[in-house]
């Protein structure tokens, strides 16, 4: 399976997006059917970020079928009386990550650089930090691989409505969510597609 190409302006319209609002890692406050793009860039944030690059999360592959199930709070998924939340298992995807240089790169840093260090902390494991996605908070493994390397999707279509996408602090004492419109297409979620829409505007 080979990568897509994505238009190039796309790519740089989420990084101004992202780079404007960004402010710190996102965890998600429900469990989605698919990570969110707040969520995945957070996670990779967490492995090796530095002032003047943005990583772009522009796709994910979903190569096994989507399942959930109810986990007690103690991690077993039994047991009555107890507080439970619905989680994502036996999930394995590709992510479709571009780097973007911003202007404020600073001096001694380049992409390739940049890359550099990013692959030696994925490799190394986890990376500098342990990155996290989900409202339980669960590691999550990464490993780099080639284009080649891309197992099949599953071939199913379906329509996510509005994820979060990230924070607008433009209003910095009461930013708002940023949602887009998103589908997957048999098995691939396409980030740098849908309609944006401020998902608490207009709500009391």
């Amino acid at each position: 399976m080979q990568i897509p190409c994505v238009d190039r302006h796309k790519i740089m319209e989420n990084a101004e997006l992202i780079n404007r609002n960004h402010k710190a890692m996102r965890v998600e406050g429900v469990t989605y059917e698919v990570p969110t793009f707040s969520a995945l860039k957070g996670a990779i944030d967490a492995i090796y970020w530095h002032p003047g690059v943005e990583t772009i999360p522009t796709a994910v592959y979903i190569h096994n079928p989507i399942k959930k199930e109810r986990i007690t709070q103690n991690g077993y998924n039994e047991g009555r009386g107890q507080r439970s939340r619905e989680c994502l298992v036996n999930v394995r995807y590709t992510i479709i990550v571009y780097l973007v240089q911003m202007n404020t790169m600073q001096e001694g840093m380049n992409l390739d650089k940049y890359y550099e260090m990013l692959t030696k902390y994925i490799n190394g494991g986890c990376g500098n930090k342990v990155p996290y996605l989900g409202i339980a908070m669960d590691p999550m493994n990464f490993k780099l691989i080639n284009s080649d390397d891309i197992k099949p999707t599953q071939p199913f279509n379906e329509d996510l409505g509005f994820m979060p996408f990230t924070e607008d602090y433009t209003k910095p004492k009461d930013p708002d969510l940023v949602c887009r419109h998103l589908t997957i297409e048999n098995g691939i979620i396409d980030f740098t597609k849908g309609e944006y829409f401020h998902c608490y505007e207009g709500l009391t």
